[in-house]
């Protein structure tokens, strides 16, 4: 099974170059809370189809905490993680 996943993940992914650092500074106006739920991020793991789709399914539980923690400090420092 680890190596079909294995041989499947390497069709779809590539090598991609770091991404820089925006040099401009985006305000936003008329947003003024965005709340994001462990319970939505859960149904929409749920929905997820394919090889990757059912690892991120099977693992749900444990990946459920860091998947809203990325998200959370992602909008709350108005960035994106690089990783």
């Amino acid at each position: 099974m680890c190596e079909i996943m294995n041989e499947r993940f390497k069709t779809v992914l590539t090598a991609e170059d770091d991404f820089p650092e925006p040099r401009r500074t985006l305000h936003c106006q008329g947003l003024q809370e965005i709340a994001v739920h462990k319970e939505d991020i859960g149904r929409l793991l749920d929905k997820l189809d394919g090889v990757s789709g059912w690892v991120l399914k099977e693992c749900k539980e444990q990946l459920l905490d860091l998947i809203w923690g990325i998200i959370t400090s992602s909008i709350n420092e108005g960035k994106v993680p690089l990783e």
